[in-house]
């Protein structure tokens, strides 16, 4: 057997403030089988949630839901411009050695999306960060028919291929499924990774395993012996159909050590870290 299922994992609910609540996935709801995922997080916010911190050993994703309201506003000590990243927009932070970052929605508009941390092998956990901005206009969109709508945010579907290419591989899809059919994401052999429900009701199906998911709930998987397919239907709901997100990577399958903002595999690595921010090497905002 290819695929490994955790249980069906309900999104527990967070409240940072009147301001700023999220849904949040954590890889030790899934029993380690959704590595690198570190989390997940389906936030709203239209007041900060923290100042700006210092990112190191892994990467960060934000994705503006399409019809996010609001305006979201994100720098970095790389370039320090301020970018707005719009709705239906992405952008990646590969943090590596380490970065300084700060995003915060304008004006105290509403702003919704999906944050994502995906852990990074320890030989790039020291590489040179770097961040990629994908607007909505280069989302690529796989469409083999009018019932199936797939947004290749990072990675490939067929010949629908992001710009985002993380030196790691990673795979980052939203799908919009009417009832009764069915979308087939490609899941590489010794990876991990997630299906979450954003609205409706789905079927997911590995090998001999069918699980069922409604909205605010995630199955995680593990595919250790060769590339395979995952089966994701779309059940009958009052929405007509299933809006969900596919989320899957290569396993580090190493030590995680985490510190706050840093994540890497020794203690004395979460030490070198916090030396380098303190020394002024990860930049400044």
């Amino acid at each position: 057997m290819a695929f490994e299922f955790s249980r069906v994992v309900t999104a527990q609910k967070k409240v940072h403030s009147d301001g700023f609540s999220y849904l949040n996935l954590n890889e030790k709801m899934f029993g380690g089988l959704v590595d690198p995922i570190l989390s997940v997080d389906f936030f709203k916010m239209s007041e900060p949630n923290m100042p700006a911190r210092p990112l190191g050993g892994f990467s960060a994703a934000t994705y503006r839901l399409r019809n996010s309201a609001g305006s979201l506003e994100s720098r970095d000590s790389r370039s320090a411009e301020r970018m707005t990243i719009l709705p239906g927009g992405l952008r990646w932070t590969h943090s590596g050695s380490g970065i300084v970052h700060v995003e915060r929605p304008k004006n105290g508009e509403l702003c919704e999306g999906i944050h994502l941390s995906v852990n990074l092998p320890s030989e790039q956990k020291k590489t040179e960060p770097w961040t990629r901005y994908l607007d909505p206009a280069e989302v690529k969109e796989w469409k083999p028919n009018s019932a199936l709508l797939g947004r290749v945010l990072v990675g490939k579907i067929a010949g629908a291929e992001s710009p985002i290419v993380p030196p790691s591989g990673f795979s980052f899809f939203e799908f919009e499924v009417r009832s009764r059919m069915s979308a087939s994401p490609r899941v590489l052999a010794e990876s991990g990774g997630l299906v979450y429900v954003m609205s409706g009701k789905i079927r997911v199906t590995g090998d001999d395993t069918v699980l069922t998911c409604e909205a605010g709930q995630a199955v995680g998987f593990a595919n250790m012996e060769k590339h395979s397919e995952l089966f994701v239907e779309a059940l009958e709901s009052p929405e007509g159909g299933a809006h969900f997100v596919f989320l899957s990577g290569r396993a580090c399958r190493e030590p995680v050590v985490a510190h706050g903002p840093f994540v890497m595999n020794t203690q004395a690595e979460i030490e070198e870290a916090i030396e380098r921010y303190q020394r002024g090497e990860m930049g400044k905002l």
